[in-house]
């Protein structure tokens, strides 16, 4: 047997280390997670459980207890002849960390972060702020938090991936739901399907101002200078560290798989960023520009060091992490030109010292709208074209680019989810082991590079 190894790459963020990627690179027979005897207690000794059920008057949410049952999703191991697991929830608040993400709030770093936006004024406690609340509970308007406050305490529960249960939660237990016989509501979101889950994590793991509702969920540089983790958001890497609660169907099965879910993760989360661009440019009382979308080192860099500066004196680079990462995407699609040209009025634009706010949300809506056709993913990668794209991510980058790091990252972080699409599809375990040694070389730089942030 194979076992189960994990690549880390680590890199330093404003004096905070932050996990860029936990990625499976070697395969091992699947194994489902089965929750130790005595979970419940041993949870229940470290954070609140959740178990009133019962949505507020008029609230479409009502709250993980619901699905917390043995004969639903709470069984302690999974239920054999089950079209299901049974064990979702088991799993979910046992081993996902969005099951303790409302606890953090409660700990000391939080407390200092609180502190620090205080400024010397009133503190407002972090699990009671609602720009915390916002992603370290279930999302929901501030207009539906009164009557729900029992929830926050479930941290981000199933209604935060899965939507607000009132209009499904029966109907779902039905044959007849099943069999495709009822008519899925809109608050039942689609996670069958990859684009939108990678839009269901990017409401907190980038940012979204959502005008229908109001919920405003940003970590801006207010936060992140309190001592908030820069949000180094990658689908692929992200998805491949969480504990799975569910039988994979689908295109999951597929054999390019982990590498279809890096190309439409970075695709779409510059779409999200651009939307949040967007969304700030358009708010006359959001600071601007919103130093959170900048490379830290444009700024954050020891004034002692007499290294020859990168790029213009003085200057910061926009969208350093996630423009990295679709660079990457539009190599291996063999887009880069194009995808480049795209995007080079916004990142001009974004680079001014301070950039029109009207221009500015123009540029990213016409950047949005171009890379859309650029960046779809065909609809079979074959090892030919897996071999073809490792080829294209280990060529050498610019070394100096001011965004080196985040690129070097970032084809990291790529290459990853290839090697387990070529291992999916019965490469020859010596080419792997080749790779595989590569790619622990290139972490092991990653990892002494990282910017020097005070």
């Amino acid at each position: 047997m194979i076992h189960s190894r994990r690549i880390m790459a680590v890199v330093s963020v404003a004096g905070a280390s932050a996990v860029l990627a936990g990625i499976t690179i070697a395969s091992s027979v699947s194994t489902v997670r089965v929750a130790p005897v005595g979970l419940i207690g041993s949870v229940a000794a470290i954070r609140p459980v959740t178990i009133q059920t019962r949505a507020a008057e008029g609230s479409p949410w009502v709250g993980s207890g619901s699905c917390a049952a043995s004969n639903c999703h709470g069984s302690i191991a999974p239920v054999p002849g089950w079209p299901i697991l049974g064990n979702e929830h088991t799993t979910w608040i046992g081993d996902d960390p969005h099951a303790r993400a409302f606890q953090v709030l409660l700990e000391p770093r939080s407390e200092r972060i609180a502190r620090n936006l205080a400024g010397g004024g009133q503190v407002i406690p972090a699990h009671r702020d609602p720009r915390c609340l916002a992603c370290h509970s279930v999302p929901r308007p501030e207009s539906f938090r009164a009557g729900t406050e029992w929830m926050d305490a479930d941290g981000v529960g199933c209604e935060a991936c899965h939507g607000p249960a009132r209009d499904w939660l029966g109907p779902h237990t039905t044959e007849a739901w099943r069999l495709g016989q009822i008519a899925r509501p809109p608050s039942f979101w689609a996670t069958d399907d990859l684009e939108t889950r990678v839009r269901t994590c990017a409401g907190c793991h980038i940012g979204r101002h959502d005008p229908s509702s109001g919920l405003i969920q940003d970590v801006n540089h207010d936060l992140i200078a309190a001592g908030h983790p820069r949000l180094d958001f990658e689908f692929a890497a992200d998805h491949d560290r969480m504990p799975p609660h569910w039988t994979p169907r689908g295109i999951e099965q597929s054999e390019d798989f982990p590498a279809r879910a890096w190309l439409i993760g970075q695709r779409v989360g510059l779409e999200e960023v651009l939307s949040l661009t967007v969304a700030r440019a358009s708010s006359p009382s959001a600071p601007w520009p919103e130093f959170s979308e900048y490379g830290c080192a444009g700024c954050h860099h020891d004034l002692t060091d007499r290294t020859p500066p990168i790029g213009s004196a003085g200057a910061y680079q926009w969208a350093t992490w996630h423009a990295a990462g679709v660079e990457a995407a539009a190599a291996v699609l063999g887009n880069q030109g194009p995808v480049a040209h795209t995007l080079e009025p916004l990142t001009t634009h974004m680079n001014r010292p301070v950039p029109p706010r009207a221009q500015a949300a123009q540029t990213a809506q016409a950047a949005a709208q171009g890379l859309a056709a650029l960046l779809q993913v065909p609809p079979r990668l074959d090892s030919s074209t897996i071999r073809h794209a490792i080829a294209e991510l280990e060529r050498p980058a610019n070394p100096r680019s001011p965004n080196d790091h985040d690129r070097q990252a970032q084809r990291y972080l790529g290459l990853v989810p290839l090697y387990q699409t070529l291992e999916r599809q019965g490469a020859d375990p010596a080419e792997l082991e080749t790779l595989r040694t590569r790619l622990e070389t290139m972490r092991e730089r990653l990892m002494q590079t990282q910017p020097a942030l005070p």
